[in-house]
């Protein structure tokens, strides 16, 4: 075998070995611990299945986060960034979710009963589907045969939302 094909292939296996994790494991193993991580970078991180009722996740970014089933009861995710995450089957009853970023969001089947806001959070493009919303009404999204137009302007409504959508 030539020398540089050699080097090739043994280099190959650490180049592919190396994980990409752009969360931080120090922010991480604090969350664990304390149920702390204001400001944290939870960024890419894979929480699923686990309890983190009334932690303290105030400005964390969360961005792209895997949070499958995970508790997050009473805890404080005020201006917390949780865009793109995977929030499918939480619990966030009672959760400070005032200013957070939802956008794009997985939260079919969560649970927002009772959340807190005193400022708006942001679910602009995340999938409700199944969500126990606020009010303890589930989510059920119209099949767009059932949307009906809004007498004023003759546009489809949203009745889940009572707000005129684009067609």
């Amino acid at each position: 075998m030539k020398p540089g094909i050699l080097a090739v292939a043994l280099l190959m296996p650490i180049c592919f070995a190396v994980p990409v994790k752009a969360e931080n494991p120090e922010h991480v193993q604090r969350l664990l611990i304390y149920k702390e991580c204001q400001f944290c970078d939870l960024s890419n991180v894979n929480l699923t299945g686990y309890d983190l009722s009334g932690a303290n996740l105030k400005g964390a970014n969360l961005l792209n986060a895997n949070l499958t089933s995970v508790v997050l009861a009473g805890a404080d995710l005020t201006a917390a960034t949780l865009e793109n995450a995977n929030l499918n089957n939480a619990v966030l009853n009672g959760a400070n979710l005032s200013g957070t970023k939802m956008r794009f969001a997985n939260l079919q089947y969560a649970s927002l009963q009772g959340v807190k806001a005193k400022e708006a959070f942001d679910v602009t493009g995340a999938d409700l589907t199944g969500t126990i919303m606020p009010s303890g009404l589930v989510y059920k999204p119209l099949a767009e045969t059932q949307k009906k137009p809004a007498p004023e302007t003759g546009q489809p409504l949203n009745q889940d939302r009572s707000e005129p959508i684009n067609p």
